[in-house]
């Protein structure tokens, strides 16, 4: 993880260069490995960047160990999140606007 560390280190030396700098509260760090400790990279200044072991990236929820299974149980809550919503509402809405709702 020392190699991680110092090109943590270039990047935030090549921000500073061009004047732009690192939201270290949105930033986190994922190393895909089947190892289960956490790492903490302390960096000059008193920041620290911490390794997630599961985020969302374009839509898609990627985990250290590149399974789907995360991803899986999402996509199953927002669909059960809209099915329930049309069903409750299949006797107040017109076909029309259910099949909007559906498509969308």
């Amino acid at each position: 993880y020392l190699s991680i560390k110092i090109e943590m280190l270039t990047i935030i030396k090549w921000l500073s260069v061009n004047k732009l700098s690192l939201n270290i509260d949105k930033t986190k760090i994922l190393v895909f490995d089947k190892a289960n400790f956490s790492v903490k990279i302390q960096l000059s200044g008193g920041y620290a960047i911490k390794e997630c072991k599961c985020f969302k990236y374009l839509g898609l929820m990627v985990d250290s160990q590149l399974k789907f299974d995360k991803h899986i149980d999402y996509v199953k809550k927002k669909i059960q999140k809209r099915i329930g919503a049309m069903y409750r509402g299949s006797s107040l809405l017109p076909i029309k606007y259910r099949k909007m709702f559906a498509n969308s």
